[in-house]
């Protein structure tokens, strides 16, 4: 490792951690990452291969060698975990936006669902009244005392509605859902009467600070309002939930640094200034997530680190991103140019697929051009199959599309992963018809408990399984040694310990600091456990499989309500945990994991053209990335904050992360709260905590024969792959099958195997190796039409201060 390596590295993850969001939301190119194949830096470091080292040639300096580019390589996708979709593509909308839109929807505001968010209103929630009857009563007591008292505050300052519903409450003892919401409306407009204070306790409140802006100040006072409900009621009234806050400016539209942060600058500059954010009132509610982020960040590289010698010299997985550097940049000894750059197959494939893109950019700019359509419309299918056009994502098999890069790496994969990545939504469709013609429903709603998310989630559990089983005597022998020291640093290397003794520090961490935020610690644990989950197979993917785009499978708070039940999960429990569960695994197609755990068979095979290892040092690998992520987050988020102030929140037309993801815990939690109040659980569901949740769990129904079903599907294809040599599906296809990735990926796969298996037909092996080169060009004329469109784009923004037109090459 040079030192010149060293600092291209630093600074291409910078690069990537400064340029990415502006690149996604301001100029709104092909994503700059994306995928564990990201565009901003394959496609930057084999321009520098094809351009950069021959023209270097031409001067005094030295060329970079291939073990170079490897170590540049591996330390720009160990900065692409942060910046993308993985967490500051939505950790500013997250913290802004939730009370906006809550304000705007009647049936939200109807159930206070915002005063089940930590730190947010401290307003009554007709799910925080216990004992209804017993506080209408002891109101009505207070209203004839004549000292100052809460409950004849209440009564005094609420309206005739209130009196009227207290009275009536008095001779009910069994609340209806409405009588109980009147109720939390009759203390709320005690609660927020600026004179509660002082008819409760006879005394004036404190002065207002004129210094403090009157949103924080009026929040203020509501809270102290609520502590002296909550002194007065501490049997019939539930507090406000403890832990935040979570929301810029306690969730409300109004406070300054909300408003300054939703509406961004009347003045917008093309560059912004980091100085003019409101890092106060930002980082209050940011210091949770970042720092949650990080430390889930850091787990993985552990694990990365833990996992790599089973995965790659025990198990030899085949590492097909880090196998593709190696074939595109190997080079002889004194040449200028990569072996694949001199053939002419690679630049016959890179010149067409360049020129296509290029093409169909233009008609994205002038419409007037034609363009050459890389997606197949076979939609009038559908009237002959009615059931598979009302399966979700069945459009991956009436409307594909056709991605080069995808076909040049299936090229590259063993049969089987090929094959099983190219009919696993056909397998979907059908299966999905099947279902549906019985009346089951076959949907692809990651956000709520659903027969299709538990059936991920056995899968994921299922290939986690073999995972453990497959190396068990080496994760013993490294938890053990973790513990007692090594006895064998052959078997268990000092990286491999270490990295296990960091991650039984992290997690606990982890779980503390969501705890802190508000959530339950057997909630935060299972939250923890799932990411850790997800993270960890969809490693496993990418490095066996070299599917470069893997979707999320299911959000962890969807799972957890699955199946624990909403009167063990509670409001509180289900808001935080969709709100924590997003931001840590909001988009798993740029988790750390998957980058680090490529970077580490990088540094080990740099400059190796057969990807034999070289003599490393993984654990000082492992420090290294460490460095750059911690680089990347900070980074990242002076960057992406900075432009959001600028250009404002609102301004963002990225819809899911703007408005759909933010509001997941008020949308979806709506209905199972309204199940609850209908059925009058709700104030055991809002009380509940610790290891109590244990006894209220119900798992909704179905949730745990379907997770059964996806575990046995990964089991079975595994064993049968390990028994049956005849076997011809990798148990990949049912992790992948039915998600957004394969979505758009499986026809490209599909055609990548064809094009494989008809090469092997027609010349064998030797006719394989001649065509490498050809499908090397496919990557790379691909990789480098998304960069001209983004260079296009930032050119034309900084020339005219206009957004350019989108041109999409990657999904």
């Amino acid at each position: 490792m040079t030192l010149r390596a060293l600092a291209f590295g630093l600074l291409l993850a910078l690069l990537i951690a400064g340029f990415t969001h502006f690149n996604d939301a301001v100029i709104k190119q092909t994503m700059f990452i994306g995928s564990f194949l990201p565009i901003s830096l394959f496609g930057l470091l084999l321009l520098a291969a094809l351009a950069g080292n021959p023209l270097l040639g031409l001067t005094r300096l030295r060329p970079l060698t291939a073990a170079e580019f490897a170590v540049i390589a591996a330390l720009g996708l160990a900065a692409c975990g942060f910046p993308g979709s993985n967490f500051w593509r939505y950790a500013v909308s997250f913290v802004t936006t939730p009370g906006r839109f809550y304000a705007l929807d009647s049936a939200w505001r109807g159930q206070e669902m915002i005063s089940y968010v930590p730190g947010a209103s401290p307003r009554v929630a007709p799910g925080q009244i216990q004992d209804a009857s017993a506080l209408a009563e002891a109101v009505l007591a207070g209203s004839a005392v004549d000292a100052p008292t809460a409950t004849g505050a209440v009564w005094r300052l609420t309206d005739d509605d209130g009196r009227e519903t207290i009275e009536a409450l008095v001779q009910n003892t069994d609340a209806s859902a409405s009588e109980r919401a009147r109720l939390a409306e009759a203390l709320n407009t005690a609660l927020t009467h600026p004179d509660f204070a002082k008819a409760a306790t006879g005394r004036d409140p404190p002065p207002i600070d004129p210094a403090v802006n009157p949103a924080t100040a009026e929040h203020s006072m509501w809270s102290r309002h609520r502590a002296l409900l909550g002194a007065a009621f501490p049997e019939a009234l539930t507090p406000p939930p403890r832990g935040g806050p979570v929301l810029v400016g306690h969730g409300r539209p109004d406070h300054p640094a909300t408003q300054a942060m939703l509406l961004g600058k009347t003045d917008a500059q093309l560059l912004p200034d980091p100085r003019d954010v409101p890092w106060a009132a930002l980082w209050k509610p940011l210091k949770f997530w970042v720092g949650a982020a990080l430390l889930l960040g850091l787990a993985s590289l552990c694990l990365a680190v833990i996992f790599h010698p089973q995965w790659a010299h025990r198990e030899l997985l085949a590492y097909p991103i880090p196998r593709f550097w190696q074939e595109a940049t190997a080079r002889g000894p004194g040449a200028w140019m990569p072996h694949v750059a001199r053939t002419t197959h690679f630049w016959v494939a890179f010149g067409i697929v360049l020129a296509i893109h290029l093409l169909n950019g233009l008609h994205v700019w002038f419409p007037e051009v034609p363009d050459i359509p890389l997606r197949f419309d076979l939609r009038p299918l559908r009237t002959l199959f009615p059931n598979a056009s009302r399966v979700a994502l069945n459009e991956s098999v009436f409307f594909p599309y056709l991605f080069f890069t995808v076909v040049g790496f299936a090229y590259f994969l063993p049969r089987a992963v090929s094959l099983s990545l190219g009919v696993s939504m056909m397998l979907w469709v059908a299966a999905g018809a099947v279902l549906v013609s019985l009346g089951i429903p076959v949907s692809y709603d990651k956000f709520t408990p659903s027969n299709t998310n538990a059936l991920r989630l056995g899968s994921y559990l299922g290939m986690l399984a073999m995972i453990l089983y497959t190396g068990r005597r080496y994760y013993a022998a490294v938890l053990r040694a973790s513990a007692l020291g090594p006895s064998d640093p052959a078997h268990t290397p000092p990286s491999a310990v270490w990295a296990m003794r960091l991650v039984l520090i992290i997690v606990p961490l982890l779980v503390a600091l969501l705890y802190a935020s508000g959530l339950d610690w057997p909630l935060a644990l299972m939250l923890v456990a799932s990411c850790l989950l997800v993270v960890v197979v969809t490693s496993r993917i990418v490095c066996e499989t070299g599917c470069f785009l893997v979707s999320g499978p299911f959000m962890p708070a969807a799972v957890i309500l699955g199946l624990l039940g909403y009167e063990a999960v509670g409001p509180t429990g289900f808001a935080l945990s969709a709100f924590a569960g997003f931001l840590l695994l909001g988009d798993p197609r740029t988790a750390v994991m998957p980058f680090v755990a490529n970077g580490l068979k990088l540094f080990e095979t740099r400059g190796e053209a057969d990807g034999s290892p070289r003599p490393t040092n993984t654990g000082r690998a492992g420090w290294l990335f460490a460095g750059v992520l911690v680089l990347s987050m900070v980074v990242a988020g002076l960057a992406t904050v900075s432009l959001k102030h600028e250009r404002g929140v609102l301004g963002n037309t990225d819809d899911y992360a703007l408005r759909h993801a933010p509001t997941s815990m008020f949308r979806n939690g709506l209905g199972p709260l309204s199940d609850a109040e209908a059925l009058g659980t709700l104030p055991d569901a809002v009380r509940v905590e610790g290891l109590a949740r244990l006894a209220a769990i119900e798992p909704m129904p179905g949730q745990l024969t379907w997770l059964a079903v996806g575990l046995l599907l990964v089991v079975g294809c595994a064993a049968a792959r390990f028994r049956l040599p005849w076997w011809p599906l990798h148990p990949v296809i049912f992790i992948v099958w039915g998600t957004w990735a394969l979505q758009n990926m499986a026809f490209s796969f599909f055609v990548g195997w064809m094009v494989k298996t008809g090469v092997l037909h027609a010349g064998g092996v030797a006719l394989f190796g001649r065509i490498k080169p050809l499908m090397i060009g496919l990557i790379a004329g691909e990789l480098f039409g998304g960069l001209v469109w983004v260079i296009t784009g930032t050119l034309y923004y900084f020339q005219t201060g206009l957004p350019p037109e989108r041109v999409f090459i990657l999904p």
